[in-house]
C-alpha cells in the first residue's frame, strides 16, 4: 500500500444568496454637534493651557539662571572684599606703620597720641 495523499480537484462553493443586502443608515444624533463643539472647545482649552504652563516653565528656569547669576557675583565680590579687609589690615597694622615712620626719621610721641574710633 502505497502512503501518498492522494490530491481531490475541488472547485470552491459559491453561496448564491438571495436575501437583499442590508444597509444600515446613521442617523445623527441632535446633540452630536453640541459634542463636537464641545470637544473642539475642550481641545483648544488643552492647548491654551499646555503652552501657559509650558511659558511659564520656561519663565521659571530663567529666573532661576538670574538667581543663581548674582548669587555667583555676591559671593566673588564678598571673597574680594574679605581680600581688602585683610589687606587694609596688614597695610594699617601698628609694626607696619611704627617700621614706615622711622624708617621716615620719625618719632612716635605717646603723650600727643589719641585714639579715635568710629
Amino acid at each position: 500500500m502505497e502512503q501518498t495523499a492522494r490530491k481531490f480537484n475541488q472547485q470552491p462553493r459559491i453561496v448564491h444568496n438571495n436575501e437583499p443586502e442590508k444597509k444600515y443608515i446613521v442617523q445623527s444624533s441632535p446633540y452630536r454637534s453640541k459634542m463636537m463643539k464641545l470637544f473642539a472647545g475642550s481641545m483648544v482649552w488643552i492647548g491654551v493651557m499646555t503652552t501657559m504652563v509650558i511659558s511659564a516653565n520656561v519663565k521659571l528656569t530663567n529666573a532661576q539662571l538670574n538667581l543663581q547669576d548674582t548669587t555667583s557675583k555676591i559671593t566673588k565680590i564678598q571673597g574680594s572684599n574679605t581680600n581688602m579687609k585683610q589687606e587694609i589690615s596688614e597695610l594699617s597694622s601698628k609694626s607696619r606703620l611704627s617700621k614706615i615712620a622711622k624708617d621716615s626719621g620719625l618719632k612716635m610721641n605717646t603723650k600727643n597720641t589719641r585714639n579715635v574710633t568710629k
